[in-house]
């Protein structure tokens, strides 16, 4: 099933589906990839579950590039936001287990959770926080996510 039908088909997203980057917005200059026709759709994850889990951290974007599923934050990339970021995807991963199992089908194997600095990067590579990051299945954060 392609990503679009996926996203049209699931109760929580079925209106969110946008074509190309559209859902990123200004931030979807921050997504580089090696063939753009490759794109195959983007939703706003946190504005589209917003009115459904209220109290959540909600992650922000859901990618589909050449049919694999890239999960994209973007946000402050300092080392007080690491445990931030965490609680994100911890909840991102129990959403995709719970409620979204056919998006977690689709996703990319290989670093499928991006963080995307809205600014700088300003976190040691060698911290404790990190090693929690890395633990946590977050990619380093970057200023741009080069997909896939």
């Amino acid at each position: 099933m392609t990503f679009k039908r996926t996203v049209e088909q699931h109760p929580e997203t079925h209106s969110c589906y946008n074509p190309g980057l559209q859902a990123l917005g200004s931030y979807s200059q921050k997504i580089k990839t090696t063939n753009t026709r490759l794109i195959n759709g983007s939703v706003f994850l946190e504005e589209c579950l917003a009115g459904i889990y209220r109290q959540a951290n909600l992650w922000d974007y859901m990618i589909s590039y050449n049919s694999r599923i890239y999960f994209i934050e973007v946000h402050p990339a300092e080392t007080k936001n690491i445990s931030e970021m965490i609680n994100k995807v911890t909840w991102l991963k129990d959403w995709l287990k719970n409620n979204g199992y056919q998006f977690n089908a689709l996703k990319s194997k290989k670093s499928p959770y991006r963080w995307v600095a809205s600014g700088r990067v300003n976190i040691a590579r060698n911290s404790s926080q990190m090693r929690k990051l890395a633990k946590s299945g977050i990619a380093f954060p970057r200023e741009i996510a080069k997909l896939p």
